[in-house]
């Protein structure tokens, strides 16, 4: 008799505070990466068991002008990197990783994107 196609390993279940957003904090106007925020990405990256991983930076804008939103959506965009950068790092394959860049709102948040349920 014909065998059954093998299904794919499940990727074991996380609890649900697995999928809580990181805060990643940067000094403002800055996209380097404290050393002490590392740690937390470092953990992320530990528990992410196959899953992927979503960054969003953040880029401390003022005002809704032009300029200032140009200029912000140029530091999150570095702030998102550094994050990714930091989680490859730590292990994570980049194709795992996918980044944002939001004007508004400070530093960035990193976390695990829950798989879609089979349809």
């Amino acid at each position: 008799p014909p065998t059954a196609p093998a299904k794919p390993p499940e990727k074991p279940k996380l609890a649900a505070d697995a999928f809580a957003p990181v805060a990643i904090a940067f000094p403002p106007g800055s996209a380097v990466l404290p050393a002490s925020e590392i740690d937390k990405l470092k953990a992320l990256a530990a528990r992410r068991a196959g899953r992927a991983i979503a960054v969003v930076g953040y880029g401390d804008a003022t005002s809704a002008t032009v300029a200032t939103q140009t200029e912000a959506i140029t530091l999150a965009l570095a702030r998102a990197r550094a994050v990714m950068t930091a989680l490859e790092q730590a292990g994570v394959p980049e194709e795992a990783i996918s980044i944002d860049a939001e004007a508004n709102g400070q530093g960035a948040i990193a976390r695990l994107v829950e798989d879609k349920p089979p349809a």
